[in-house]
């Protein structure tokens, strides 16, 4: 009776603590917040020069071991089949880039969408929201958001992932 009960509780907790992440997002007190670690040898440096080259993102601060930047105005991408009629949301926040020796963590926060209240050629006025307020239900990410949330992962990973490649260009 006593494992019984403790394989209950056990799963009880399991349970309650996945309903606050998906994938590489977490319920952080009320902010919805992306991150991720990614192994390499990437410098701070590197990093912020990286970021200096995406024109959405402004204001670069840095600090020791990390840097804190804002961007805004950046369009999440229709899929290639998707309605291309439909309006897709604007969004903003910002990003902290924290680097260790061999890893690095990408933090983005305060993330607010502005959605377009209808389609992209109507001219309707935005709606703003957070993250949170989008996905998050009663405290947890229910499984319907995890479609959206899927959206956004794709999004932050091709922009905001510091891609070495694309530091190393060649002038020839």
């Amino acid at each position: 009776m006593k494992t019984i009960l403790t394989v209950l509780l056990l799963s009880l907790c399991l349970v309650s603590a996945a309903q606050t992440t998906y994938k590489r997002f977490k319920l952080v007190e009320d902010d919805l917040i992306y991150q991720e670690v990614i192994d390499t040898t990437l410098t701070l440096s590197a990093a912020e020069e990286y970021y200096r080259s995406i024109p959405s993102v402004r204001n670069i601060t840095r600090h020791e071991g990390y840097l804190v930047a804002d961007f805004d105005q950046m369009r999440l991408s229709p899929a290639k089949d998707s309605d291309k009629s439909v309006g897709y949301p604007i969004y903003r926040g910002r990003i902290k880039c924290e680097v260790k020796e061999g890893r690095y963590r990408l933090t983005v926060f305060g993330v607010v969408t502005d959605f377009i209240a209808g389609t992209m050629t109507e001219g309707l006025p935005f709606k703003a929201e957070s993250l949170a307020a989008v996905f998050v239900k009663k405290g947890v990410i229910p499984p319907k958001s995890h479609k959206g949330l899927d959206v956004y992962d794709q999004q932050f990973q091709r922009y905001f992932r510091v891609r070495v490649s694309a530091l190393n260009k060649d002038d020839f």
